[in-house]
């Protein structure tokens, strides 16, 4: 499914269903940026779970900065699959 925020910036009907055509009909272009995004989202979840990232004193705040990554990664996920 197409998310609206692709297309909703258009106030024109015509142009926002014409634009969200064009995004279907070239979905597959969007292939390869969801397939980097999931992988950056796998080495993130690998470097959160790796037990030397214990050892840092910042343990929480590198924690937290892997989670945030890691949501923002979803959300262009979400936004780029077709």
């Amino acid at each position: 499914m197409i998310s609206k925020q692709l297309y909703s910036h258009l106030k024109d009907k015509g142009e926002s269903e014409a634009l969200r055509r064009r995004i279907e009909a070239n979905s597959e272009l969007f292939e390869r940026p969801v397939s980097l995004v999931e992988t950056w989202i796998k080495d993130a979840r690998k470097k959160q779970l790796a037990l030397g990232s214990y050892d840092s004193p910042s343990w929480s705040e590198r924690q937290s900065d892997l989670n945030g990554y890691q949501r923002a990664l979803e959300e262009i996920k979400q936004l780029l699959t077709i």
